[in-house]
């Protein structure tokens, strides 16, 4: 019997149908298998960078202020800031004549900065970006079926009808232009095989956009990664329809009531 690929295998492999670029030069920021005490709040929050050699790694908080990161053969270590919102975890690096650039956002809880999500999602991090537009928020993921934005940018000009490709960890795999704003949407494929009845009880996918670029002979590739939920869908219409069910079991069961009271009463009279 033939092993079966592994979820992160299929994701890599999907990447590539996405770029004409070797296996090496894919730079993807995906967290690490979970382990039990990274639901700790005051835990740190793994990552592993795909295609980190030679990269430069940047940690932005949503204050805008920055800082290096290091990398343990691949491996990085997001501590709490005590800030809450999103913070932006960027890497970049050239490789093979290629400027590349990876994205992922990354919430951490803690005080209130006052500031918003877009002021660390426009500010300019790397020549060649794909922007989201809008974020999604803290207790809004990205979910299957939802139509999901972003704008790809070089050098903090949107680029105009230019193609972008989006793949998920579920072997899905989409296309697409953006406008004349440089802005691209997809919808988010319901590709999960399995759901289960409970929001959390289904594991998140991952999705990958990404997108090329060619300037004056120089090129460049930037992706960014983020998780994307099961519809909760799956399991709202199962509810819903036992309510319709309850419902219109209880209003038939008041309706009999009612009718049995009214022929007592009219036998009675």
């Amino acid at each position: 019997m033939k092993p079966q690929p592994t979820g992160s295998q299929i994701f890599l492999a999907t990447l590539l149908c996405l770029t004409t670029l070797e296996a090496s030069a894919i730079m993807a920021i995906r967290p690490a298998p979970a382990k039990e005490h990274q639901h700790d709040r005051r835990a740190p929050k793994i990552f592993n960078l795909t295609g980190h050699e030679n990269s430069q790694i940047k940690f932005l908080t949503p204050d805008l202020q920055s800082s290096d990161i290091k990398s343990d053969n691949g491996q990085i270590a997001l501590h709490p800031t005590g800030k809450d919102n999103y913070h932006a975890l960027y890497a970049s690096r050239e490789h093979n004549g290629v400027q590349e650039s990876a994205i992922r956002y990354v919430y951490f809880n803690g005080k209130p900065t006052g500031r918003s999500p877009s002021e660390i999602t426009f500010l300019n991090k790397t020549d060649f970006e794909i922007i989201p537009d809008p974020l999604a928020r803290e207790h809004w993921h990205y979910k299957a079926g939802d139509e999901i934005a972003f704008v790809i940018r070089f050098k903090n000009t949107p680029l105009a009808l230019h193609p972008a490709s989006l793949a998920t960890s579920n072997a899905s795999v989409l296309e697409s232009l953006t406008d004349t704003q440089g802005r691209v949407v997809f919808v988010l494929p319901d590709d999960f095989a399995k759901t289960i009845p409970h929001a959390r009880a289904n594991e998140p996918g991952e999705l990958l956009i990404h997108a090329k670029h060619a300037d004056h002979g120089n090129r460049y590739a930037t992706w960014l990664s983020s998780d994307y939920q099961v519809s909760p869908e799956h399991w709202q219409s199962t509810e819903l329809g036992a309510m319709v069910v309850g419902g219109g079991f209880l209003f038939g069961a008041f309706v009999t009531g009612l009718g049995f009271k009214r022929r007592r009463k009219k036998g009675e009279k």
